[in-house]
């Protein structure tokens, strides 16, 4: 609660390097009330990680993979029909401190930082000093003539790949004081060709 973005960043930043330098002690790990585990690193699509003592919550990251049912299509045919990878999050926390609406709701939390909803993404691109916006997530439309539709999708990334050639310096980072809030033309944002 009390750090930004890239605060967090270099505290994590420190913590690997530690554990790359085998100098991780007893003492980092002294006063966390929730951890993260990671078992999405080797494949692990869902777990439901056990407490240690002393803690409230610890949150299981899954794999970025496609959906089951979709593991042997196509990705051609996947991209087609509007199926992309996902990712599980769980959490196993202790009743006597957590119910679980709560944990329900910090779970839907997450999902809607994930999104960019609440600010999240132009608040980390403001806290590590990007100065660009963040994209905002938009649902997706499948028109009903889809080869029509695909021709002019494809002259609309053609268009604004011309233009980030033409134009791409206005979005050039030239202003290290950071004096002003930083600005995307309407024609370098993807958002303006669909």
């Amino acid at each position: 609660d009390t750090l930004d973005f890239s605060g967090f960043l270099a505290a994590y930043e420190d913590l690997i390097r530690k554990v790359k330098t085998n100098k991780l002690a007893v003492a980092d790990f002294q006063g966390a009330n929730i951890s993260l585990t990671n078992p999405g690193t080797i494949g692990t699509v869902q777990s439901v990680p056990r407490l240690m003592p002393g803690q409230a919550v610890i949150v299981g990251v899954g794999s970025i993979d496609y959906p089951a049912e979709f593991q042997g299509a196509d990705e051609r045919t996947l991209g087609s029909i509007g199926v992309s990878k996902v990712i599980t999050v769980t959490s196993t926390y202790d009743h006597r401190i957590i119910q679980g609406a709560e944990s329900g709701l910090f779970l839907k939390r997450v999902h809607e930082l994930l999104l960019g909803n609440h600010g999240f993404y132009d608040q980390v691109f403001k806290s590590l000093g990007v100065p660009y916006e963040a994209v905002e997530w938009r649902v997706d439309t499948n028109p009903v003539d889809r080869e029509e539709a695909m021709l002019h999708k494809q002259m609309q990334v053609a268009t604004l790949i011309r233009v980030h050639r033409v134009r791409g310096h206005l979005i050039a980072d030239l202003d290290p004081l950071r004096w002003k809030e930083p600005h995307l033309p309407p024609e370098l944002d993807p958002a303006t060709y669909g």
